[in-house]
Parts: structure tokens; C-alpha cells; sequence
């Protein structure tokens, strides 16, 4: 199957020079063309030990099915100079893992920072799959910065929104 791909809009192509500027501070970004033998973001080579603590939101999308990842992963840098040293090591360069030949290509994602991710996912089917397969969720700052957090909980009514069904007693 040979699918064209869209070009990526204006709006979210990634400009190193502009970041370096102060002119983008956007932090969330769509990576691509990740190799679909990795099912983890522990997979990608060296991801986790170079940028551990400083992202606070992975998704690795994955083809339940097929159980294999579809090539594209959400991730959002605490700060935009944790995104410019990633861009620079890393934006455009072979994946050097499962002998793939494919280079890495980046995009700004639609939805910008934690928390729209977060609203994003709250309600997302993808909470119930495995928990490998689901977004993760790092603490952005203090003493447990780096480390998992889970997932916040589906939006939930108020209580006194909630009938509670009347029970007729039989005493």
C-alpha cells in the first residue's frame, strides 16, 4: 500500500533558527518515520537515556492489530531548549536501530503543551489498551522531575449531578 503523504503544514514546520531566536517557543512535536519494530519509546536508541527529564509527555502511536508502532510518536519538551538540543542531534538523521534506513522527521503538533495533551487523551479508547501502549506521563519539575506519573483519571460528573437510583426498601 503506497500512501502520499501530506506536506506539512507552514504553520508547524520546525525552524531551529527561529527557536534559537525566541521567536517559537512551541514544545510538543510530532516525530516521524520511526522505525515500526519499535514498540516503546525505550525502544528508540539512546531516547530515554539522553532526554530523560526532559519531557513530561510520550506517545508512541501504536497499530493495535498489528501490534507494531504506525511511525509517528507525540512528545512534548519541558523547555524549548530541551527541544532545540533534540532538533539538533537528532532532526534528519537515520535511526540507527532494527537496520531501518528511515531518517527522522519532526512537525509541530496540533495540541501545544502537557495539559492540552492530557485533555487531549483524558477519554482517549487508548486508556484501555495495554499500558505500554498508552500515553506516559513524566513530572515536570521539583525533586520527581523525570519521573512517571499516571495518566489523570476520565473526566468525571460532579456528584450531585450523578441520580443515584431510589431503592424502595421492603421493612
Amino acid at each position: 500500500m503506497n500512501r502520499e503523504r501530506k506536506p506539512i503544514p507552514e504553520a508547524n514546520i520546525i525552524d531551529v533558527e527561529r527557536i534559537e531566536a525566541g521567536l517559537d517557543t512551541r514544545t510538543t512535536v510530532m516525530l516521524k518515520n520511526i522505525p515500526n519494530k519499535a514498540m516503546a519509546i525505550d525502544d528508540l536508541e539512546g531516547f530515554a537515556e539522553l532526554y530523560w527529564g526532559t519531557v513530561d509527555f510520550l506517545y508512541l502511536r501504536i497499530d493495535f492489530q498489528n501490534q507494531c508502532n504506525v511511525g509517528y510518536a507525540f512528545v512534548n519538551f519541558i523547555e524549548t531548549t530541551d527541544l532545540l538540543k533534540f532538533c539538533k542531534q537528532c532532526l534528519g538523521k537515520k535511526w540507527n536501530m532494527f537496520q531501518s534506513e528511515k531518517v527522522l522527521q519532526m512537525s509541530y503538533a496540533n495540541y501545544q503543551g502537557k495539559s492540552a495533551l492530557v485533555d487531549k487523551f483524558r477519554n482517549s479508547a487508548v486508556l484501555n489498551e495495554r499500558p505500554e501502549w498508552r500515553p506516559q506521563l513524566f513530572h515536570s519539575e521539583g525533586p520527581s522531575k523525570g519521573l512517571p506519573h499516571p495518566f489523570p483519571g476520565r473526566f468525571q460528573c460532579p456528584s450531585a449531578l450523578i441520580a443515584v437510583p431510589y431503592i424502595r426498601s421492603s421493612i
